[in-house]
């Protein structure tokens, strides 16, 4: 398996801090030219995802579209850059992978990259571990941030 993962482990814990961070990392990789899933743990989490790619900037927003109901993949353009979604919903190859979900998703396998954000509570940070040993037993290389 060639694909990356990059651990990006923060000293703040939070959701806003998390997703602002998501918002960031998106608009970074949208302006390489990359395609990016974001994969939220649950519709709530996808909304404010899609509320803060809109605001983050007080220049301009990130051009992206939520996915809506299940197998909803056909009904997004292949010029959209950022894809906002849950476990099940993305069923394509995909150049960047942000997940905030508590475990390695399957989706995993058909990205060329992938991001994990780990924050600093120590649950979080245990299943990140976790992560991070399931991805290195799939022969995925991984690289840690700070």
């Amino acid at each position: 398996m060639s694909s990356k993962v990059d651990f990006h482990i923060r000293s703040e814990s939070g959701s806003e801090a998390r997703e602002l961070l998501v918002c960031r990392l998106s608009e970074k990789a949208w302006r390489k030219g990359h395609r990016i899933l974001i994969l939220a743990p649950d519709p709530g989490t996808a909304s404010r995802i899609d509320d803060r790619l809109w605001t983050f900037r007080e220049d301009g927003f990130v051009p992206h579209q939520m996915l809506e109901g299940e197998g909803s993949t056909s009904e997004i353009s292949p010029l959209t850059p950022i894809i906002i979604g849950i476990p099940g919903q993305w069923r394509d190859r995909i150049d960047v992978l942000i997940t905030l979900v508590p475990e390695v998703p399957k989706e995993a396998g058909d990205a060329a990259r992938i991001v994990e954000i780990i924050p600093a509570d120590e649950s979080e940070r245990r299943a990140g571990r976790r992560r991070y040993r399931e991805y290195r037993r799939l022969g995925f290389t991984l690289e840690t941030h700070r």
